[in-house]
């Protein structure tokens, strides 16, 4: 019995010290840092591109309606003009390319920029019949 009591006594002390160690090796808390306010995020803003015919310019709305033939009839857009842009430089029945944005159902023109004909490919110029020397050298046999 008294085996039995020492080894129950060693197996209790060993177990304590073990457990001690353990304890003691956890890892030191890193040193806290104050919370850092987070920075305010812009939301990212998509432009979008609409191409047509400038159907009404409205000065006192700060408005311009572009209209384009869909396969489905005209589509027409109104939207709110930018500061960046002068409705005074925008004609009306020019065909423009209006860079916008949308927030909900508001379209705001960022940019609007008249839409430039490709110029036409000139007609390609026949080649030229290659040059023939007008005075032979005979050649001497």
């Amino acid at each position: 019995m008294k085996k039995l009591s020492l080894i129950l006594l060693g197996s209790a002390i060993s177990f304590a010290l073990v457990t001690g160690v353990f304890a003691q090796t956890a890892e030191p808390s890193a040193p806290t840092k104050p919370a850092a306010k987070p920075k305010a995020v812009k939301p990212v803003v998509k432009k979008l591109t609409y191409i047509g015919v400038v159907k009404e310019i409205d000065a006192a709305a700060n408005t311009l309606t572009v209209e384009k033939n869909l396969k489905t009839g005209p589509e027409s857009k109104t939207f709110a003009v930018g500061e960046k842009v002068k409705l005074a430089d925008i004609k009306k029945d020019s065909k423009v390319t209006v860079t916008y944005t949308k927030d909900g159902d508001k379209l705001t023109a960022v940019l609007v920029k008249p839409v430039v004909p490709a110029k036409p490919k000139a007609a390609a110029k026949p080649k030229a019949a290659p040059k023939t020397d007008a005075n032979p050298v005979p050649s001497s046999k």
